[in-house]
């Protein structure tokens, strides 16, 4: 069973993965250089593989037939103490570089028992197994909770992080967003980003609300009513709104989300029915045929839409512009705009029909030419 998996298939591996990362190790030591990244991986993965399998030999360990699985027990803890260390060192690098986060926490946690462990079975292999399930649940309670746990101390050395950077760059006074217009280097934008990102979408907790406090006041009402925001969007904007830059890229897109307010019904003179199509150029991009009325589509090398016609497609620019002054209003980069559903309907004459498009919601970016790129849209087309 599982003895018999441990001991011709398991073990063996194990050792082969040890005659793999000692001279990897033996590299890393050699060349004084850390790999990016890529050192606790491989040292954790062996460590879950070899003690899985000095579990299944535990039972056949003391029979005078199985010497392997003896020897097993003797060296393979020897053989995992030294890279303990490694492990323990190649995470603190990662946490020197870029703070303290949840899996590096867990890396240190990890490094800490399999050092212990290793150290409780060198000296005698004959020690009970009852330590590792043990020793492993009271880390779990230890880790998962309190101001010591993996998630509080996360989100305080990445918060210090970001007041940090924030502050260097002139961008916090107070302990306060303070905007300031600049460019920074592509390396500092890209760190207060992913910080924002990082705290906004896992630790959305008091401390980073006192942060965001003056940007979220300035949000538009309309879209505080709408909901939070986007934790996925919010780091863009939050820079957008401190008035910084990535010097390293060319000018940021500026990205929009229109909403009607209101329902257009049946308008004036359009009274037959309509139907509404939901595009999307990364999903389905163009409407299904229906007798009577005509196809659309999200057209990628235009970016906006086009109709199908039996002559080929036609861009419907007016749908553009009627975005691209909705999106001009004044407001928080990304943040939902809500004009009248006058302002959103477009008329058109498609193969010699008449039609009114009325833009219901819509996401898209306007880059640096000013040419507007749609990335979904809702549309009721309405004929008459």
């Amino acid at each position: 069973g599982l003895s018999m998996f441990a001991q011709f298939a398991l073990a063996p591996l194990v050792v082969v993965y040890l005659a793999i990362l000692y001279p990897y190790a033996a590299k890393i030591i050699w060349l004084r250089a850390w790999p990016n990244g890529w050192v606790s991986l491989p040292i954790l993965c062996l460590a879950v593989a070899g003690i899985l399998a000095a579990l299944f030999l535990h039972p056949i360990r003391q029979k005078p037939d199985e010497r392997w699985a003896a020897w097993y027990w003797t060296w393979f803890f020897r053989a995992l103490f030294p890279l303990t260390v490694l492990l323990y060192l190649a995470v603190r690098v990662r946490v020197s570089e870029y703070g303290l986060t949840e899996s590096r926490y867990f890396g240190f946690v990890l490094a800490g028992w399999l050092a212990w462990t290793s150290a409780y079975y060198w000296w005698s292999a004959n020690r009970s197994i009852r330590w590792l399930p043990a020793s492993l649940a009271a880390l779990c309670l230890l880790t998962t909770w309190g101001p010591w746990g993996a998630f509080s101390m996360s989100e305080r050395s990445q918060l210090a992080r970001l007041e940090t950077k924030l502050a260097a760059h002139g961008l916090l006074v107070d302990g306060l967003l303070t905007p300031k217009p600049q460019d920074l280097d592509g390396r500092d934008y890209r760190d207060l980003e992913s910080l924002l990102h990082y705290l906004r979408s896992r630790h959305d907790s008091a401390g980073l609300d006192r942060l965001l406090a003056p940007y979220r006041a300035s949000r538009p009402a309309a879209a505080k009513v709408a909901g939070a925001p986007n934790p996925w969007a919010e780091p863009r904007e939050v820079l957008a709104w401190l008035g910084t830059r990535n010097a390293s890229r060319g000018p940021e897109p500026r990205h929009f989300t229109v909403q009607i307010g209101g329902d257009p019904g049946a308008i004036g003179t359009y009274a037959r029915a309509g139907v509404i199509w939901n595009l999307s150029r990364s999903g389905r991009s163009a409407s299904p045929e229906i007798p009577g009325w005509p196809r659309f589509q999200l057209d990628h090398a235009s970016g906006g839409l086009v109709a199908l016609t039996t002559a080929g497609p036609v861009l419907i620019s007016a749908v553009g512009d009627a975005l691209g002054k909705a999106a001009a209003a004044p407001r928080t980069a990304g943040e939902k705009e809500y004009p009248a559903w006058e302002q959103m309907a477009v008329p058109c004459t498609i193969e010699g029909h008449d039609y009114l498009l009325v833009i219901i919601e819509a996401t898209g970016q306007i880059p640096a030419n000013g040419r507007v790129q749609v990335d979904s849209l809702s549309l009721l087309v309405l004929a008459r």
